[in-house]
């Protein structure tokens, strides 16, 4: 009876096993080539808050969220409200919800509300109906209104309508405006406009400027204006900088400084393009960073997240369309907790998907941490590990080369970048080689040159007289 009892734990345990390992989409990287390879998977869907075991919680178009702690505060804009819950664990609770508060005009409440963002205690809302953003402090009581600012540089008459908000540690505002292409709006603490901050440059349809020369003028009236890109997403890091997303084929994430320009690293193989490389466009609706300095990208028209480190090198592709948890529909968010979880918010289906990091991607991730502070030497060994587990991560090989240049080992750095095909890393370990190869041969041929040298000047007198010696043997 043991026995069968030991069976049936062992099978109930590798049952588990594999249903945790499970994966409901295909995991896949870019190599050298970009060419789509298949990878472990890096995250893996955890639970879903809204569906399955966590029914308890009922959203409705969830359209932004945003992670303090062990707190997640939500803009639950179907519902009109901002939710605030408790994810420390497994199944969360909700601490609270704000829908109607009390201002100076008297009772007042939220429409449609689709941004939050917490900076300190205090927690911004883009009241997007409203037209305005609500201040409350973490505990949800209200502290004021910033109301539409005075903005008489815009182009054209467009309803102020903000839908993603954020704040940096300078208590400065930045507001993503539904329609708005001249940029993002800087507000001053008291919601004073400063700005249009990061304003994306005019993208030229060639063809459409030489249909144009073509036509009458009031055939090119009805043609299509050549406008700025707008932004869909914002995020404010620790140190200041904003990341913000907008709806382009190229550069569709930004790192904008305090003077607006675009800092983000794009010299990694993918380059500034953002999203599955080989399809059309990617629909980059928001971007967080996590503990690390690594980015997740969220690409709504194909329900999947890019994990990039600060370099621009792509260490992870998770997610996909589809029903089954960590999958989405409408996904519309991104943010991930301190301990390394993913949370994605779906408008269509009313949840929030929560992805763990596997034990391939917890290698990654530690061994990548390593390699940006430049410590490759540490993250030798953990590099070798993630490739035991997949050996088409071509980012461990450029690691380990690195780290074999590092100690002078300039073979086994030449076979790394090759096998990574990484031609600058490899170019450096060849100079370096062959300068390596020099100074070492440099004792030898200086001692043969010696002795050449020497030994001309103990023959050269019996070199001198061969001619005369030939001489006499011809003509004695």
């Amino acid at each position: 009876m043991k026995k069968v009892l030991c069976i049936l734990a062992a099978a109930l345990t590798l049952t588990v096993t594999c249903s945790a390992a499970y994966s409901p989409y295909y995991t896949y990287n870019y190599n050298s080539d970009l060419e789509a390879v298949s990878s472990a998977a890096s995250y893996l869907p955890s639970y879903s808050i809204g569906s399955g075991e966590n029914t308890h919680i009922s959203l409705k178009t969830p359209s932004d969220l945003e992670i303090e702690g062990d707190l997640c505060y939500v803009a639950d804009t179907g519902n009109n409200r901002i939710v605030i819950l408790d994810v420390s664990q497994r199944r969360p609770e909700m601490v609270r919800q704000i829908s109607t508060f009390t201002s100076e005009q008297g009772e007042d409440a939220l429409k449609q509300p689709s941004g939050v963002c917490v900076i300190g205690n205090e927690l911004y809302v883009a009241d997007t109906e409203n037209h305005r953003l609500v201040v409350f402090d973490t505990e949800g009581n209200f502290l004021r209104i910033i109301a539409q600012p005075q903005i008489d540089t815009w182009a054209v008459d467009v309803e102020y309508k903000p839908s993603k908000v954020g704040v940096d540690g300078n208590g400065r505002i930045y507001v993503v405006g539904l329609s708005v292409t001249e940029g993002i709006i800087q507000l001053e603490p008291d919601g004073t406009f400063v700005r249009f901050f990061g304003s994306n440059r005019v993208v030229v349809d060639f063809y459409e400027l030489a249909l144009r020369f073509f036509l009458s003028k009031e055939a090119q009236k009805m043609r299509i204006s050549f406008i700025p890109v707008e932004y869909s997403n914002i995020t404010v890091d620790k140190d200041n900088f904003v990341y913000a997303t907008c709806k382009a084929d190229t550069n569709q994430v930004k790192k904008l400084n305090t003077s607006g320009n675009n800092i983000l690293r794009t010299d990694a193989r993918t380059k500034n393009v953002y999203g599955d490389i080989h399809y059309q466009s990617a629909n980059i609706v928001d971007v967080t960073v996590d503990q690390s300095g690594n980015l997740f990208v969220l690409d709504s028209r194909r329900g999947k997240i890019f994990q990039y480190n600060e370099l621009g090198d792509l260490l992870a592709i998770f997610g996909g369309n589809g029903t089954a948890v960590g999958t989405f529909t409408t996904p519309t968010a991104i943010d991930c907790t301190e301990d390394g979880r993913v949370f994605v918010s779906d408008s269509a289906k009313n949840t929030i998907a929560v992805f763990e990091a596997t034990d391939f991607g917890t290698l990654v991730n530690e061994a990548n941490a390593k390699f940006i502070k430049g410590d490759y030497q540490e993250s030798m060994e953990t590099w070798k590990q993630v490739l035991k587990r997949n050996a088409n991560f071509d980012l461990a090989y450029i690691g380990m080369g690195h780290a074999y240049l590092q100690t002078g080992d300039y073979e086994q750095a030449l076979e790394c970048y090759e096998m990574g095909k990484y031609k600058k890393g490899y170019s450096d370990a060849y100079a370096e080689h062959r300068t390596k190869l020099l100074g070492d041969a440099f004792p030898w041929i200086m001692t043969v040159l010696l002795i050449v040298v020497i030994l001309w000047f103990i023959f050269r007198k019996q070199i001198a007289k061969i001619p005369a010696k030939i001489k006499a043997f011809v003509d004695p």
